[in-house]
């Protein structure tokens, strides 16, 4: 730990923080003395609905909805802090929502061992949710001095993220920053590249009259074509014009949950106060203000620990305006006997409610999909992500990984377990493609379990539909009068 906190140090002037002293704090359960937990469960961001997003909710002067609140916190405790039970979980948590402390308290009970609920600052929500992770893990590091014993690993997590089934948190690695694995469609841009779409999803035809065309949109044959790293110009689905360049995929992270140690997650609420220079360096890369970039820039640029990332497979964590009516609703059983899948995909896979389970099938023809889930039956190769993140990768002739990844950023490059095949899978299907089914073959079921949580949910009395105004401070002026998002 202690050689893990200098490598902080070594980064762009980074100073751990002390606690702030600010309002809402709750420590009632903070007197155990006795407990000597090996994890810490943050929570962290602004509270949306089961429908809208936070932002969206921000924006629309929405509440806080206790229903969200019901339906995650059911899952933390049951696959967090249960699942976790031997080794210890202790929570932390930081909203802007102050109507919801007492929803919160009442929810993870004992388990609770701080809390800050505070109003909103910032319209910013990248800057308004690493400043919320910031003052959380503020929490924990408080809580370490207080017990004289420190946190082996903070696991972080937004509100509106689920938890599907258990997370082992052993499994971890302490000392690193672990994010999920993630993986993007991209266009089919050379001609191999092309031929090889061709081959599998078939040439497809258009009417001359109507202009509809079969198996793509009309001008879109080879657009998100094939399942790679997630490069900027994708995620903001952008038509990507030219091959992946070097710099594009150092720059993408999953922000629905991260592990690390308590001081590097404390350390994200450093960004608030370097936003005028986060903006800077957002413009030079041409990326947007968004978590998704803004948290690798703070872990290459600020931490200068881009050697201590890692990658997961198989932590079941989704958002639940995404999987909330998928759980709720009934599913079709899955032919290996895994957990049931659903017959609308989620993204571009057939999946559980939930996702993410650690065995890709990709398809090899468009409408093979169709015909795997009616027949009940599995065909053709699967791949494992663990399996795949498990083997070490080995530059090649220029001296960088998969053909792009310099050697600084060679633990970028095992963002996209199944960018490692030697050939790419195929995503066919006229819109969205779809690039197979994603599997649990060797989990238990848990969709009873999460169909409980999800009606529970749906039947918690609803809180105060009215307005609720939040006043925020726009764009760079942290000394401009606060107003209205809408009006930013």
């Amino acid at each position: 730990m202690g050689s893990f906190i200098r490598a902080v140090h070594s980064g762009r002037g980074l100073r751990l923080f002390k606690m702030n002293s600010g309002r809402n704090i709750s420590s009632d359960n903070a007197n155990m003395s006795d407990r000597r937990s090996e994890y810490a469960l943050v929570l962290h961001g602004l509270v949306g609905t089961l429908e809208q997003a936070p932002s969206a909710a921000l924006w629309l002067n929405l509440r806080g909805s206790g229903r969200l609140l019901h339906f995650t916190a059911a899952s933390h405790l049951e696959y967090i802090v249960r699942a976790n039970a031997r080794a210890g979980v202790d929570v932390f948590a930081h909203s802007w929502n102050p109507e919801l402390s007492g929803v919160v308290a009442t929810l993870y009970g004992t388990h609770l061992l701080g809390s800050r609920h505070d109003p909103p600052v910032f319209a910013d929500k990248a800057r308004s949710q690493a400043l919320s992770l910031g003052r959380a893990a503020e929490l924990v590091l408080a809580r370490e001095r207080a017990r004289g014993y420190p946190y082996a690993l903070t696991f972080a997590l937004r509100w509106d993220a689920f938890v599907g089934a258990p997370v082992a948190l052993a499994r971890l690695r302490r000392g690193h920053i672990t994010i999920s694995e993630s993986c993007c469609v991209r266009d089919a841009v050379s001609p191999s590249e092309k031929a090889l779409v061709l081959g599998r999803c078939g040439a497809g035809a258009c009417n001359a009259t109507t202009g509809a065309c079969t198996n793509y949109r009309k001008g879109r044959q080879y657009t998100g074509r094939l399942l790679g790293h997630c490069t900027p110009e994708i995620h903001q689905h952008q038509w990507q014009a030219k091959p992946l360049l070097p710099s594009n995929p150092y720059m993408f992270a999953n922000d629905w949950w991260i592990a690390a140690p308590p001081a590097v997650i404390a350390s994200f609420g450093r960004i608030s106060e370097d936003w005028r220079w986060v903006l800077r360096r957002l413009r030079q890369l041409s990326l947007p203000a968004w978590s998704h970039f803004v948290w690798p820039l703070h872990v290459h640029d600020t931490l200068n620990l881009t050697r201590n990332v890692r990658f997961e497979a198989g932590v079941r964590i989704g958002l639940t305006r995404k999987v909330f009516e998928r759980i709720r609703t009934g599913c079709r059983r899955d032919p290996l006997g895994g957990p049931c899948h659903k017959s609308k995909p989620l993204g571009h896979y057939y999946a559980d409610p939930v996702g993410f389970c650690d065995v890709l099938q990709p398809y090899n023809s468009t409408g093979e999909a169709e015909r795997v889930l009616r027949a009940d039956r599995v065909t053709g190769e699967s791949f494992s992500a663990s399996a795949l993140l498990s083997k070490p990768l080995a530059p090649d002739a220029s001296g960088v990984y998969l053909g792009y990844f310099e050697p600084r950023f060679e633990a970028m490059a095992s963002q996209c377990p199944f960018a490692r095949l030697p050939e790419p899978i195929v995503c066919c299907g006229k819109w969205a493609h779809l690039c197979g089914i994603r599997r649990c073959p060797f989990e238990p079921d848990y969709t009873r379990q999460n169909q409980k949580f999800s009606r529970r949910a749906f039947h918690a009395r609803k809180g105060n539909a009215s307005e609720l105004v939040r006043l925020v401070r726009c764009g760079r002026d942290d000394g401009a009068r606060p107003r209205e998002l809408k009006s930013c």
